[in-house]
């Protein structure tokens, strides 16, 4: 049968299971970047050029911006 609809669509029982959503803060990487994206990003500045535009704008996307307004 060729595929129709969106994924995600249909019920527990067509599919024979559930989505469930990842839980990415339960990792340690999410944990080491929280816990030190400031230090890194500083760090580069002070040495170099710091890091390539699209590092830091996807970090930015990976982490919520309250990371950076307070400590862990």
């Amino acid at each position: 049968m060729p595929w129709r609809g969106v994924a995600g669509e249909g019920r527990v029982e067509e599919r024979g299971w559930a989505y469930r959503r990842r839980r990415p803060e339960g990792t340690v990487l999410y944990e080491a970047v929280r816990d030190n994206l400031a230090t890194l990003l500083e760090e580069a500045s002070e040495v170099g050029r710091g890091l390539p535009r699209y590092v830091e704008r996807d970090f930015a996307r990976y982490r919520p911006s309250c990371w950076m307004c307070s400590p862990a």
